[in-house]
């Protein structure tokens, strides 16, 4: 029974990366990636900064068919099944800005599964249990990299609103002291004018 699952557990393979990279201002940035068929891949990407945060984003099959095609979005997720074997490419295109360098997160998960030994229904309820488990792990993973990449993006907007926040409360300081000297200045010379015309 325990080779029986473990047998199970190692049929579903599964290979996760993340990766964060700029695309500079009007430029495209490609990876490749090969895939034989069958395989499933999913994944997703965030803009975390530059500019309104917007990206087309492209995935091509070997033979160029266009597999996703999201544009002036600033996250999207994919999801498909490999239809034909070869380098599959996935382009970030940054042309809709021609000074804004673009920040991204990218994250793509393949799963590749294979026949098992054993069918689900020939499972006992502890390795159902240890699938489910399995499966349950890896949405949580993909969850917590999802919400690390939000609080990150939330974090640059928080740390540029406040840097914003104290350039204006310094300039409305040095506005309020100018305008302050200039009373001061102003109600001197008003009075001693008004004392050199009384006497």
């Amino acid at each position: 029974m325990k080779l029986s699952a473990i047998v199970l557990i190692l049929c579903v393979t599964a290979y996760v990366s993340a990766l964060s990279f700029e695309v500079g201002a009007n430029r495209m940035e490609c990876f490749f990636e090969d895939y034989e068929i069958g395989q499933v891949v999913s994944g997703s990407w965030h803009v975390l900064s530059g500019g309104t945060l917007d990206m087309d984003m492209k995935i091509t099959t070997p033979s160029e068919f266009t597999k996703y095609d999201n544009r002036g979005d600033n996250t999207g997720s994919f999801n498909f099944v490999a239809d034909e074997a070869g380098t599959y490419r996935f382009c970030f295109i940054n042309t809709m800005h021609n000074t804004a360098n673009k920040l991204v997160i990218f994250n793509i998960e393949q799963k590749k599964a294979k026949k098992a030994a054993a069918t689900r229904d020939d499972l006992t309820p502890l390795e159902d249990s240890i699938v489910r488990l399995s499966e349950t792990l890896s949405a949580v993973q993909s969850e917590q990299r999802y919400l690390r990449q939000r609080e990150k993006r939330h974090r640059i907007i928080t740390d540029s609103t406040n840097r914003r926040i104290l350039l204006w409360s310094m300039i409305q300081t040095f506005a309020l002291l100018l305008t302050a000297a200039w009373q001061v200045f102003y109600i001197r010379k008003f009075f001693s004018r008004s004392r050199k015309t009384s006497i």
